[in-house]
């Protein structure tokens, strides 16, 4: 018996071949980009490292880690509540800044800013985020830079808020695990950058905490006066030659009274939005024309890296996003393969029509 095969048309067996390459590629990863990856890499591996540090000088004072508020034993996780607590905070937004791979993230952010080897990086942080503050330094000292910080002491509920365990505290541990360098200055925090709305108590508690530190507190009587006392504490550090701004939280400082930045979007900024009030640092550096990291909304940051909220275990460094991504550039050759092959099928079904 002869069997007549049924030949297809070239077109119909370009549109079958375009849908079985895009099926055959789904899940296809592509690696970061080459000019920052081993950066990036380092970046996650220091930041794991300084979560080791910090932990173990916590258990060493004899603070007990709360595994109930922080399951992954990091140790960057406060209390919900202390007498050095600034605003109330996110219990899920500082857990998931604790990821290692989130460092990795900001060295990419970091290294499109103009980071580069040697560049001097000034970093405004607020005790209120201690695991954006050190995947910042580990993030900076990956790519080579310099990390010149100033930090505001106070902090929100579950961050950096314990009177003998501040950012300061944590900031010396991991300099003297190697990983970071102290920061140049610091304030005490809070409403107008001066503690104002907390009571004296706390704010004894936040001067001894800068006090036992060795970090000059910085003077200003006025919000706008420890504005200009921070500018002249990074031109002093950096003789004016500064690549990046990283802003950490919401520090007043940082931000000034320009309160609608605090509803942007966490990224690279090239020109800020306009200020409608009084210009924090964040806008001073944007007028010399410095690009400006702003760090706050976590889950934001860790959507634009791809990486998972308030994950428990944490995930291994160095792997998984934000070092693997969707490979665009072979979807997008496999749809113009699938548009092409369905352009001709239709061309020849017409002309088919008219014969």
């Amino acid at each position: 018996m002869n069997v007549r095969r049924r030949r297809y048309p070239p077109a119909v067996l370009a549109l079958v071949l375009g849908l079985a390459l895009a099926a055959g590629s789904a899940g296809r990863i592509t690696s970061a980009p080459r000019a920052s990856s081993e950066a990036m890499q380092r970046a996650a591996i220091l930041m794991a490292q300084g979560t080791v540090a910090v932990r173990q000088a916590r258990l060493e004072q004899g603070l007990a880690i709360n595994t109930r508020a922080d399951p992954n034993r990091t140790g960057l996780i406060g209390l919900e509540w202390s007498s050095v607590t600034t605003t109330l905070g996110s219990l899920a937004s500082k857990r998931t800044s604790t990821n290692p791979n989130l460092a990795a993230g900001l060295a990419r952010w970091l290294h499109e800013a103009g980071v580069r080897e040697g560049s001097a990086v000034a970093i405004g942080a607020s005790g209120s985020f201690p695991g954006l503050a050190l995947g910042t330094l580990t993030a900076v000292h990956a790519l080579g830079g310099r990390a010149i910080s100033i930090t505001s002491v106070g902090a929100s509920s579950w961050g950096a808020n314990e009177p003998e365990f501040t950012w300061l505290d944590m900031e010396a541990e991991l300099e003297r695990a190697g990983l970071a360098t102290r920061s140049v200055g610091a304030s005490v925090g809070g409403e107008d950058d001066d503690g104002a709305g907390l009571g004296q108590g706390a704010r004894r508690q936040l001067l001894a905490a800068i006090a036992r530190s060795g970090v000059p507190l910085l003077p200003g009587a006025t919000l706008a006066g420890r504005v200009a006392a921070r500018m002249a504490a990074y031109d002093a550090a950096t003789g004016g030659q500064i690549a990046a701004f990283v802003n950490i939280g919401g520090a007043a400082a940082n931000t000034g009274t320009c309160l609608g930045m605090l509803g942007q979007r966490p990224g690279v900024y090239r020109v800020l939005p306009p200020c409608r009030g009084e210009p924090g640092v964040m806008w001073r550096m944007s007028a010399q024309g410095v690009p400006v990291l702003h760090l706050l909304h976590v889950e934001g940051i860790a959507a634009a890296f791809g990486l998972p909220v308030d994950p428990v275990p944490l995930p291994e460094p160095g792997h998984g996003a934000p070092f693997e991504r969707p490979s665009r550039g072979a979807s997008g050759v496999l749809l113009l393969v699938f548009l092409a092959g369905l352009l001709a099928l239709v061309r020849q079904a017409r002309a088919g029509g008219r014969s």
